[in-house]
């Protein structure tokens, strides 16, 4: 079986998707779907990531 490579995103797609989640009118699910069927699990982790230390 071949293993499937994971994917890498930089540090400007991963603010571009917090971004995008913060919007009144999207959810964190809508932005998932939009962004290359990202998983919810991902952005909620570049959430924590990117907006905690601050």
């Amino acid at each position: 079986m071949s293993e499937q490579q994971r994917r890498k995103y930089d540090w400007d797609f991963k603010r571009n998707a917090v971004r995008l989640s913060e919007e009144p009118s999207r959810t964190v699910a809508n932005v998932a779907e939009n962004l290359e069927n990202l998983f919810k699990r991902a952005i909620i982790n570049y959430v924590c990531i990117i907006i905690a230390p601050e």
